[in-house]
């Protein structure tokens, strides 16, 4: 793995095994849709699992692990619930397909872990060789980047005890942003954007939190994207109860039936109504990063 400072970017990582992740992802969603059109649903919709059992697999690492885990999984419910849309399914096969999605999907605490990874690895990638290296690719000719160097001119020359305060205010710092997210998502955003702001903040007076300034990776969008791919996940399981008690009584139900997967934004049941195609789930609260209001429509035929 690869790592290296970009002007405005941030951190840039070179990960050539999670582009084969995401390349492999594409394939089967590929596969599946070939499968499908070509009568076999079944092995169609084992493919799409599969890229949930990858994203799992995938996941159980550093932040940008995690992110590429997210996409994969809301590849794969994306794909399933065109399937589930354009494609009549038997009873059989839909209850196959719940007892097997019922464990789909990234672990939750997910984010979480990963959060606590990046804190782990902290500790032995901030060096003093690693630090002399982001001292040569330090950007220059922005607002950031001036107050980022009028900090650490205070600290010239660096000695192992201000690498010491740095990483333990970076394991800090962290730790806050976990803690952020044992609460609802509202909430969690919110704690989250104030935390985000804290390292430029404290950066003048305390030079310690240059590594939490520079290492910032949108956080507040990192928990979007998560909730964002649970939330889309959510809304396939629910269809496939509707879908059940459509076969099973030969229509939808006028409401939802207690005990469905949530609406992540919300901490709601998602709001339920029909129409002539079949029916639709919509979120109660917005998604803040997309400034929109998802909605998943499905169609019965």
């Amino acid at each position: 793995m690869k790592i290296r400072h970009l002007e405005r970017a941030g951190i840039e990582t070179y990960l050539p095994e999670l582009h084969k992740a995401r390349f492999a992802a594409a394939l089967l969603a590929a596969d599946a849709k070939r499968l499908v059109h070509g009568g076999d649903i079944k092995e169609g919709l084992d493919r799409l699992l599969a890229i949930h059992r990858m994203a799992r697999h995938v996941s159980d690492e550093i932040t940008i692990f995690h992110l590429v885990g997210l996409y994969m999984s809301n590849l794969s419910s994306q794909v399933m619930a065109g399937v589930l849309s354009e494609f009549t399914i038997d009873e059989e096969a839909l209850i196959w397909l719940k007892g097997e999605i019922a464990h789909a999907g990234l672990p939750r605490g997910g984010l979480q872990s990963a959060f606590g990874n990046a804190a782990k690895a902290m500790v032995f990638a901030f060096t003093m060789e690693n630090w002399q290296q982001f001292l040569k690719e330090c950007p220059v000719g922005t607002e950031d980047a001036q107050d980022l160097r009028r900090a650490l001119e205070k600290v010239e020359p660096v000695n192992e005890s201000f690498l010491r305060d740095t990483r333990q205010y970076y394991i800090e710092f962290m730790a806050e942003l976990q803690a952020a997210l044992e609460n609802p998502f509202d909430q969690a955003y919110r704690m989250i954007q104030v935390l985000e702001k804290r390292p430029g903040q404290d950066l003048t007076e305390q030079p310690e939190a240059t590594a939490a300034f520079v290492l910032m990776a949108g956080y507040a969008k990192c928990l979007c994207v998560d909730s964002r791919a649970q939330t889309r996940l959510n809304a396939v399981k629910a269809a496939i109860e509707l879908y059940l008690i459509n076969i099973r009584t030969g229509q939808l139900p006028d409401a939802l039936p207690p005990g469905l997967p949530q609406d992540v934004f919300s901490g709601r049941d998602f709001a339920y109504e029909t129409n002539e195609e079949g029916f639709v789930l919509r979120c109660h609260a917005p998604d803040p990063s997309k400034e929109t209001i998802h909605e998943y429509s499905f169609k019965v035929k």
